[in-house]
């Protein structure tokens, strides 16, 4: 789920823009009364929906205090044609003009969230065993099993087995993998076919799924696919 901060100076539009995010990607959504609120908040967000407005303390000098800091995706929400050329300087993902329209915001976020899942399925799982530090490749993991108070990370040509919790596992690891039980967390890009009793991988080993959850798993899996391809 991505953390999303919403900055406008028009509260009913903070408020719809909240709704609509909340409503088109997986996403918890906080909204700041103004930009310096937001600025003094120490949460990290993954997308900020910026208004620009006027004056010395504006959206594009919030947004270069935010670039030092955060490489976060930062899309303007503005009724100013002119700080445009501004908000390249500040690496802007999009730029929208008020009064918003709701099928390019809805665009707008999917491709925002697409981007943003591209850049957690790069970072590496970073476990520690045995007092030690190991990074892992997400892609390289199959699948991962719960085995009471450890997790077992099961890869093409060995298992790594650690000290974890199965929950906090799913959180870090993201949207490219699936709770497909309470014992499996089934990497969505290494499944080659699937029914309702279970998941057939690419390594031809098949995980058992809960009957209850194979209507997720379907629609986690289509949108992942969509996403991953460059689809809306």
């Amino acid at each position: 789920m991505l953390r999303i901060a919403v900055c406008d100076d028009e509260e009913q539009t903070s408020i719809y823009l909240k709704k609509l995010t909340e409503e088109t990607i997986s996403s918890h959504v906080k909204i700041f009364s103004s930009r310096r609120e937001l600025l003094k908040s120490n949460e990290e967000f993954q997308i900020f929906l910026l208004n620009i407005g006027i004056g010395e303390f504006n959206g594009i000098e919030t947004a270069k205090r935010i670039r030092k800091h955060s490489d976060a995706l930062i899309i303007f929400i503005t009724s100013l044609r002119e700080p445009v050329f501004e908000a390249f300087d500040v690496e802007a993902f999009h730029y929208l003009l008020k009064p918003v329209n709701e099928r390019k915001l809805k665009e707008v976020l999917r491709k925002a969230e697409g981007k943003c899942l591209g850049r957690k399925s790069e970072e590496p799982l970073i476990i520690r065993k045995n007092g030690t530090c190991c990074n892992i490749a997400k892609d390289d993991i199959l699948y991962a099993e719960n085995d009471g108070r450890k997790v077992i990370l099961h890869m093409e040509e060995r298992q790594i087995e650690y000290y974890a919790r199965m929950k906090e596992l799913e959180e870090e690891l993201g949207s490219q993998f699936f709770r497909i039980h309470r014992g499996y967390l089934v990497n969505l890009r290494a499944v080659k076919s699937y029914h309702v009793g279970g998941v057939i991988l690419k390594n031809r080993e098949e995980i058992l799924m809960a009957k209850t959850k194979y209507q997720d798993f379907v629609t986690a899996y289509i949108k992942f696919w969509r996403r991953y391809k460059g689809g809306i």
